[in-house]
């Protein structure tokens, strides 16, 4: 990824992002079109299979 992509996408980021009580956090809704996601449906299925897997190393 050339720096000016990686500069962009970091931006994209940074301009979504939220304080809450003095942590920088984000919202999902947010991060989904920056992850190229078009659908909600496809992101958060997405998103819960990677967590099982985490949380299931074996399987």
């Amino acid at each position: 990824m050339k720096k000016e992509e990686i500069k962009k996408l970091l931006d994209q980021f940074e301009a979504v992002a939220n304080i809450v009580g003095g942590i920088e956090c984000w919202s999902v809704r947010e991060l989904q079109p920056l992850l190229g996601y078009a659908k909600w449906d496809n992101f958060i299925n997405n998103l819960k299979k990677k967590v099982l897997k985490k949380s299931n190393p074996e399987s």
